[in-house]
């Protein structure tokens, strides 16, 4: 078993799928949406398990959940469809509640769909939402420090 990590960070992801790829590993097992869309872009032939994947359809990860075609698979989660809920919670928990903002990483397909998903419900409940866009500890930190 070979285990590789980025720190939590995307940017050495592509050359660690790559390096998956060259040793021609049997399976490549992967946490999150970004992690799954890499190891996909890198290889059609080695078969790739997903878990805690966002909406895997929604991303083109797979066709289908029933059928996923290709040679990706696995499990996903439904965080995503769950901000909707979140949203209609904190309307009934919050007297006038008319503005949220949602902590987001631009570069994962997940939080995009999440941030829609949010948006959406917001939009029917008469509520602003306003994405804050972070994508490393340098703009987290400012995103939090924004008014």
């Amino acid at each position: 078993m070979l285990w590789r990590w980025s720190g939590g960070l995307p940017d050495p992801i592509p050359e660690l799928a790559s390096g998956l790829v060259r040793l021609k590993v049997d399976v490549i097992v992967t946490e999150g949406t970004i992690e799954t869309t890499v190891a996909k872009n890198a290889t059609t032939e080695i078969p790739i398990v997903m878990a805690t994947t966002a909406d895997p359809v929604g991303t083109g990860l797979v066709a289908s959940l029933a059928h996923p075609g290709g040679n990706v698979t696995g499990s996903a989660t439904t965080a995503a469809q769950l901000l909707g809920k979140q949203i209609e919670l904190l309307n009934e928990s919050i007297n006038g509640l008319r503005r949220i903002a949602v902590l987001r990483n631009p570069t994962n397909p997940g939080h995009r769909l999440g941030y829609e998903e949010a948006r959406n419900s917001a939009e029917r409940l008469k509520i602003r939402a306003q994405a804050v866009d972070a994508h490393d500890a340098g703009t987290l930190v400012r995103a939090y420090s924004e008014k």
